[in-house]
């Protein structure tokens, strides 16, 4: 009986409450550049590894930009580095907001033009967007 009478009383104080579906996160845009075809890597990858972002063909409707910056000058300091480091310099993909210019991930690798490479750094670059957006969101 005492059960029958929490229930009642716990069905009219709920009658007139409305309850809010939950809210869905708003995805951030982003803009992937023209980079010597390397773009289909990284939209590929940033796709295949569920970034949660929707990525938009119109910088000035964005919120991130990929930024591809290669470091493969030829000149004579790729040649000493080199050297002294037995790899040519690193290129970097930055992803940056570009309401504030504020670097949110910067992601090191080496250039190739072989396409297994290049498509397992932008997996891999896609995966850390994936946790730097995830972090961010908490």
């Amino acid at each position: 009986m005492l059960a029958a009478t929490l229930t009642a009383c716990a069905a009219r104080r709920t009658a007139g409450q409305t309850t809010l579906p939950p809210e869905t996160p708003t995805l951030r845009t982003i803009f992937v550049p023209a980079m010597n075809g390397y773009e289909r890597n990284v939209t590929g990858a940033i796709q295949a590894a569920n970034v949660p972002v929707d990525i938009i063909g119109e910088k000035t409707k964005a919120d991130l930009q990929v930024r591809l910056t290669l470091s493969n000058s030829g000149g004579i300091a790729d040649v000493l580095y080199e050297k002294r480091t037995g790899h040519a310099p690193f290129s970097y993909l930055d992803v940056v907001e570009l309401e504030t210019n504020r670097v949110v991930l910067s992601y090191p690798f080496l250039w190739s033009d072989h396409e297994d490479t290049r498509s397992g750094d932008a997996a891999e670059f896609a995966r850390e967007l994936k946790k730097k957006l995830a972090a961010k969101a908490k």
